[in-house]
């Protein structure tokens, strides 16, 4: 036999600092998803890899090039079409490096020569091809083997700000997931310091990996004009946070322009941006 006891009801009172935690946990995770909503299309069609015209080109590259082995009865580099009169100059040891081999099993040629012409236009980015804004561009496209990385390249301009009374240069980095190509660098496969940045921990983080890229790593940059192929020579960390003026001006003239071809690609490193990570490739 059981007794019901009298009981009577307790206010609940809630915790205000359970409340706004409750609700910043809510608003942090809303806004997760919402960054990963806007982020996760354009990784997924980076995987896809480069833009069908810049496949075109770089099976067209390689019939070039077959073409020239078969007349002068050697190996020999293709001359993208539109730059007659530039040749490819062999690795050391008179060896050539083979570029990537595209989606699809085409073969691209060795040691690619040769260069878009300056004030080239870049390729219009088709409406629903890629999760960019409308203006965005894809002038190239960048792959990297090694870390599995696919993305667009696209050209933006460095804004002037005035810093301790000097005029200095910002170098974009794209609110997206897609590599900057300083426009006022010089053009992939031209003589030159070709300027590309990239987030590391923001926006899907198209360079969180390139720490992880060791000397000798391709770099391959595709084009309408075919596919330049790179490879890692240099590596430095440099301190930028907190620095002083003049030690983040003396980072910069990694910026200067060069007489070599070469890609250097800038990132922020580690995860907390307390350095800048400086990666060069070399044809």
């Amino acid at each position: 036999m059981t007794r019901r006891t009298g009981h009577r009801s307790i206010p609940r009172v809630i915790d205000p600092l359970t409340a706004v935690g409750g609700l910043l946990a809510l608003s942090a995770a809303t806004a997760l998803i919402t960054y990963l909503a806007l982020i996760t299309p354009g990784r997924l069609a980076a995987a896809n890899g480069p833009p069908e015209e810049f496949l075109i080109a770089a099976t067209r590259q390689a019939r070039q090039a077959q073409a020239l082995q078969r007349e002068e009865g050697g190996p020999a580099t293709a001359t993208p079409e539109g730059d007659a009169g530039i040749v490819g100059t062999p690795e050391a040891g008179g060896e050539e490096r083979p570029a990537p081999t595209p989606p699809g099993g085409a073969t691209v040629a060795p040691a690619v020569s040769g260069a878009p012409g300056r004030g080239s236009q870049p390729t219009p980015n088709p409406a629903g091809d890629w999760p960019l804004p409308e203006w965005v561009e894809v002038a190239y496209w960048l792959s990297i083997p090694a870390l599995n990385l696919e993305a667009p390249i696209i050209a933006l301009t460095p804004r002037e700000v005035e810093e301790n009374g000097v005029t200095v240069l910002r170098l974009p980095v794209p609110n997206s997931y897609s590599v900057a190509w300083d426009a006022t660098s010089a053009e992939p496969g031209f003589p030159g310091n070709t300027i590309l940045t990239g987030h590391n921990n923001l926006y899907g983080a198209v360079f969180g990996e390139l720490h992880q890229l060791n000397y000798g790593a391709e770099i391959a940059v595709w084009s309408e004009y075919g596919v330049f192929s790179y490879y890692v020579s240099t590596i430095e960390y440099l301190e930028e946070k907190d620095q002083p003026f003049e030690v983040r001006y003396q980072n910069a003239q990694w910026l200067n322009d060069t007489p070599d071809d070469r890609l250097t690609l800038i990132t922020c490193w580690p995860r907390s941006a307390t350095h800048r990570l400086i990666i060069v490739a070399t044809r």
